[in-house]
């Protein structure tokens, strides 16, 4: 929730920063169009996605499994363009599918990750845009939410099977002080 984040600390600003500046890596790389957001959080990226002047003519279908997360973005995040819809990625269905699909950041909290790609695959129209981004380091003993770990290659050859071509990548880097 960046509203509730406290930027004068440095761990706040910096995760913030990260979290943005992967929407704006998904930014210079979509298409206009019809894009899904999976696992929205609070919504801050959905919003980044339809205001940015490139993307203008975009729709947004903003989806989270969490009600508190999904009410404020509906609230906070308000917009013609967006639908904040509160569902498991996993149950999710749209028969329109999508130009574009940004999943920042999820695909780590899955068992079995390969069940998210597929899914995500199945909701993208041939020939869109698949963002997606995970840790590559160790986090599962870090992050008692992550429940898968990846390397570089491990991460890409989620994809493989999906014949999806990697265009360009983002590697970030945050301090992490475990307590």
């Amino acid at each position: 929730v960046p509203d509730d984040l406290h930027l004068r600390q440095v761990f706040d600003a910096d995760t913030l920063q990260l979290h943005q500046e992967r929407y704006r890596f998904a930014i210079r790389h979509l298409r206009p169009g019809r894009i899904l957001d999976m696992a929205c959080g609070t919504g801050y990226g959905s919003s980044m996605l339809v205001c940015d002047e490139k993307m203008k003519n975009s729709s947004c279908v903003s989806v989270d499994n969490s009600p508190a997360a999904i009410s404020y973005a509906s609230k906070r995040y308000a917009h013609d363009s967006i639908e904040f819809i509160c569902e498991d990625a996993m149950k999710f269905d749209d028969k329109l599918l999508f130009d574009g699909i940004v999943s920042l950041e999820t695909i780590e909290h899955f068992k079995q990750p390969e069940l998210l790609v597929s899914k995500l695959y199945q909701l993208l129209k041939p020939g869109g845009m698949l963002i997606v981004s995970a840790p590559v380091t160790p986090s599962t003993d870090g992050n008692p939410y992550h429940l898968s770990d990846f390397s570089p290659g491990g991460f890409r050859d989620l994809f493989k099977a999906y014949r999806l071509e990697e265009k360009a990548q983002l590697l970030q880097a945050q301090s992490y002080l475990p307590y």
